[in-house]
């Protein structure tokens, strides 16, 4: 596409499969954003987004127009984007890493987690 219009601004509308593994719409989207120096957006629905939820067609039709246009606006650079994606992955694992650790510590005694206490 680039090779074709060099000088245009090319935008790519990317799914987002929340629900499955990976993401693919999302994946896929950042790849062909990459691929054709171009930017990307993608949906943003509300917190009470439901199951099937991934496009801007469904975006449109479920929430309306002035969320959709919201939407559109908020255009992202696909490398600050993946970025800001792993960073969240990151955080996501480290905040699972120490609840679970805080689980283990409320169920089990404190010195089979290395802790000792001395009164």
């Amino acid at each position: 596409m680039r090779e074709k219009f060099p000088s245009i601004e090319i935008i790519i509308c990317a799914d987002d499969d929340f629900q499955t593994p990976g993401n693919p719409g999302l994946t896929k989207g950042i790849e062909a954003s990459k691929n054709n120096q171009a930017k990307l957006v993608i949906p943003k629905f509300p917190s009470n987004r439901k199951s099937g939820e991934t496009d801007y067609n469904d975006l449109f039709l479920k929430h309306g127009g002035e969320l959709l246009e919201q939407s559109l606006s908020e255009i992202h650079d696909p490398y600050d984007l993946e970025v800001k994606l792993a960073s969240k992955k990151v955080e996501q694992a480290i905040l699972k890493a120490s609840l679970t650790r805080f689980q283990k510590f409320l169920s089990g005694s404190p010195k089979s987690l290395g802790m000792y206490m001395w009164l």
